[in-house]
């Protein structure tokens, strides 16, 4: 039984006019018809004589208990759409290389009843996620310059909500010449050997304005983990740069902050707009993190 069709033969029952039925519910008066026709076909016995409209025995008895159903189904609706969505786990999706200790540190301090979901992957799955509703939030990372933002999908369609920026530094081996200086210019060292690390990104390829880097027999490392390629940096395998204090003590490993180009690696949280309790409690929680309220970000278009 299709609850249009009962509510259709309700207001019927009702008001003893298609007419008005169609005008209480808005349908046409065709459509509220056919809802009481197709009623009819589904119980196999006629509800209504149509000139003058009256109850047959059978609609009389559909009547006596069609108000009380819908009544029960419209509670029912109102009871679900009361109930908290953070009843299930808030999902957020991240890139490898995004900064979301600080985040979650304060959603459980904020809520710490709600439940989590975290999921590491490339960005555009992260974005994919977000836009078709999966996730509640994303947290993107990039190397920008200060105060940018990062330039990951189209203007307007995600509120971006600042999370950290850090500096750079370079990562060599203890005993490379450059380890122990203040300071080092990335065109200083461009042409070294770097570890290629597509999920980490901590190569000057994903810098700016950097210059190619030159493949040579670079070593290809396809995991996410920072301490193994720290490890990798201290056995003289090549080269890495990432965000300061992301890479773990290793010995034998050397850390020279990177002086210029002047970039940053940027952390965002992205949210749909008003896109329900999930968004919001992230939200919450971002602005919490990073103690400032204005960290959502004007992009045109939104």
């Amino acid at each position: 039984m299709d609850l249009r069709h009962l509510r259709s033969f309700a207001a019927v029952a009702r008001t003893r006019s298609f007419t008005a039925a169609a005008r209480e519910l808005g349908y046409t008066q065709s459509a509220i018809s056919q809802h009481v026709a197709a009623l009819e076909r589904d119980l196999g016995r006629p509800l209504l004589e149509r000139r003058p409209v009256r109850l047959t025995a059978a609609g009389e008895q559909l009547a006596a208990h069609a108000d009380q159903i819908l009544l029960r189904v419209d509670t029912a609706r109102s009871e679900i759409a009361a109930i908290p969505e953070t009843t299930r786990p808030v999902r957020l999706a991240a890139s490898p290389g995004a900064v979301v200790r600080p985040l979650l540190a304060a959603l459980r301090s904020a809520s710490p009843g709600v439940a989590l979901e975290l999921e590491v992957m490339a960005i555009p799955d992260a974005l994919r996620l977000l836009a078709e509703g999966a996730a509640d939030g994303a947290v993107i990372d990039g190397i920008t310059v200060p105060s940018a933002p990062v330039r990951a999908s189209e203007p307007g369609l995600f509120l971006h909500r600042l999370l950290a920026e850090l500096p750079l530094e370079v990562l060599l081996p203890g005993d490379h010449p450059l380890a122990g200086l203040p300071g080092v210019d990335l065109d200083t060292i461009a042409q070294a050997r770097w570890i290629d690390a597509p999920n980490l990104a901590c190569d000057p390829s994903s810098i700016p304005g950097a210059h190619p880097v030159h493949p040579g027999a670079r070593l290809r490392y396809l995991g996410r983990d920072t301490t193994a390629v720290a490890g990798l940096v201290a056995d003289h395998a090549g080269l890495a740069i990432l965000p300061v204090g992301v890479a773990p003590p290793v010995p034998g490993l050397a850390r020279v902050p990177l002086r210029s180009p002047v970039v940053v690696h940027r952390s965002e949280l992205l949210v749909r707009p008003r896109h329900g309790t999930g968004a919001e409690l992230l939200e919450a929680a971002a602005t919490a993190s990073t103690g400032r309220d204005d960290g959502i970000l004007a992009v045109p278009g939104s």
